[in-house]
């Protein structure tokens, strides 16, 4: 994995692995699956966007846009780094700075239209969150693997809990 060397010891390998695993996975789905080939993809909940940067890497027509609420800075050397050492990914990943969880149903997150989205560790309500973006004004392919879900989530106790009301889905 030479994405690994870019950046010695700042990422964990579990994350390496785990967004090498989700990419190949809809990699291997979608161009192999018999699945109408898709190029544009969003990294929800993106973190570091290591599952968009695979993405990006195991197509060279591929477009990824990372949408997460803030870009660390771990997140914008990576992307810095990669686009250095990989000279194909420049105008082909960009990163959006947007939160999922919009206040009311005002100001929801449009994704491009013709878009897979894809969400690894949509942390806890995110998940519905991930689901409502990636539907929202149309249906998209949306590949969510979704983690520490709550049993009974108290949506008011957080102040920012998602904006829940079954009328975003």
């Amino acid at each position: 994995m030479q994405i690994g060397r870019v950046m010695p010891d700042k990422m964990k390998h579990k994350e390496l692995f785990e967004g090498f695993s989700v990419a190949s996975l809809v990699h291997r789905y979608l161009h192999f699956g018999g699945q109408k080939e898709r190029l544009e993809f969003v990294d929800l909940c993106a973190g570091c966007g290591v599952v968009g940067l695979f993405l990006a890497l195991m197509d060279a027509r591929r477009k990824v846009l990372a949408v997460d609420r803030h870009q660390s800075r771990l997140a914008a050397q990576l992307h810095k780094e990669v686009a250095i050492h990989f000279q194909g990914l420049q105008g082909r990943i960009h990163w959006k700075t947007a939160d999922l969880r919009p206040i009311g149903t005002a100001n929801p997150l449009v994704l491009p239209t013709s878009s897979v989205v894809v969400a690894c560790h949509a942390c806890g309500l995110l998940s519905d969150e991930a689901i409502a973006a990636a539907t929202f004004q149309t249906s998209r392919p949306i590949i969510l693997l979704p983690c520490c879900y709550p049993h009974k989530p108290k949506v008011n106790a957080r102040h920012n809990a998602p904006s829940f009301s079954w009328d975003r889905f």
